[in-house]
């Protein structure tokens, strides 16, 4: 069986979950016998590529920017993905994004479309007013001969914003290879204690609500505690302003993040804490786990369905609820060590072979 892969996640992402995704996905499908794997991919800047198999892929004005750059590479890529369609050696077409541009090259072949979350649906305001990705999502999971969702609260959505069959929608559930950090890597120099809040801070992420509902404990003289934001980019003026208005602008810090980082990040915080209205699966809920990090989360979206009992939760429209939650993990240590021991056990439960596996019969179902 061969599968065609396209190049989007890889063109638009130089990092990034899905790109990440797609890279494990690849790497564990190429290690099956029966299985051959193609990724259309000429140009990309991309971090997670040197990882996947012998890719004769060449960065792209890496170290300039200007106008159009994606565009142009996207329609380089394209050029190259044409190429590869005159052959038509694959059995099944998997894009990586939503960009429809391949209907009309790939004719009846079958293809499967993978649906992270429903952002761009459930927080309209968040997205330029011209932004497509909605209804490219929509067209290509109506004209998908299988759809992925990765986990069952984004089929839910799914289903009810889309109207799409139940039947066809499969969840194949993702992973994390982040591992605790040796001793080597614990060169960051840390507050001895700290909150962790890892990605971007937009809207949906519910940074601002957090923020404030944590300011007693940050500015509390007997917890010495303080918050470092992992990744996300640096802090904007007006989150500098923000906490010099709440009187913390000693008290949160940034860090950017790699692999190192992040794992020596999660290993020493006292608590990772994910207040987002919304995610499509929540890798960072992994990573935490994976590091002995005890993690507090909301309640909504799939965050119960992938932490179950390995997490505290709170309301995440409710600032007392969060308050609450964090205050008693961080002030009782046998119940940060008991949400760490219940961390441990869920992440069994999650491999990227186990995705390779379940989406390899996903493909099975189509070619037999």
């Amino acid at each position: 069986m061969k599968i065609l892969f396209d190049h989007q996640a890889f063109t638009i992402q130089d990092y990034g979950g899905i790109s990440r995704y797609f890279c494990e996905l690849i790497q564990a499908l190429d290690k099956r016998r029966t299985t051959s794997v193609k990724l259309s991919l000429r140009f990309s800047n991309n971090d997670n590529l040197p990882e996947i198999m012998n890719l004769n892929v060449s960065p792209f004005c890496r170290n300039y920017k200007f106008k159009g750059k994606t565009k142009l590479m996207s329609l380089l890529n394209n050029i190259y993905f044409r190429k590869l369609l005159l052959k038509h050696q694959f059995d099944v077409f998997h894009p990586t994004y939503y960009d429809p541009y391949f209907l009309k090259l790939i004719g009846n072949s079958p293809f499967v479309i993978t649906v992270y979350d429903m952002i761009h649906e459930l927080f309209r305001e968040a997205f330029p007013l011209h932004d497509k990705t909605s209804c490219n999502k929509q067209l290509l999971v109506k004209k998908a001969t299988k759809v992925i969702t990765i986990s069952e609260n984004t089929k839910n959505d799914l289903v009810r914003l889309y109207g799409i069959d139940r039947n066809n929608i499969f969840v194949t559930y993702l992973a994390s290879d982040l591992k605790p950090p040796k001793a080597l890597e614990n060169t960051l120099k840390l507050p001895n204690n700290y909150i962790l809040f890892i990605g971007n801070r937009s809207l949906y992420k519910n940074f601002s609500l957090f923020l404030k509902s944590i300011t007693t404990i940050l500015k509390s003289k007997r917890r010495d505690i303080c918050l470092i934001c992992g990744g996300g980019g640096k802090f904007t003026k007006e989150e500098l302003n923000t906490f010099v208005a709440l009187g913390l602008n000693n008290k949160v810090f940034y860090c950017p993040i790699n692999t190192i980082t992040q794992s020596v990040l999660y290993s020493k915080a006292v608590a990772f804490v994910f207040p987002s209205l919304y995610e499509g699966f929540g890798i960072p809920i992994l990573e935490a786990f994976s590091c002995g990090c005890p993690a507090i989360l909301s309640n909504t979206s799939c965050m119960p369905e992938i932490a179950e009992d390995g997490a505290k939760y709170f309301d995440p429209t409710n600032k007392d609820s969060m308050l609450d939650s964090i205050t008693q993990v961080i002030d009782n240590i046998s119940l940060r060590e008991h949400l760490i021991r219940r961390g441990y056990k869920r992440l069994k439960n999650f491999s990227w072979d186990k995705t390779a596996d379940k989406t390899n019969s996903i493909y099975s179902e189509i070619t037999t």
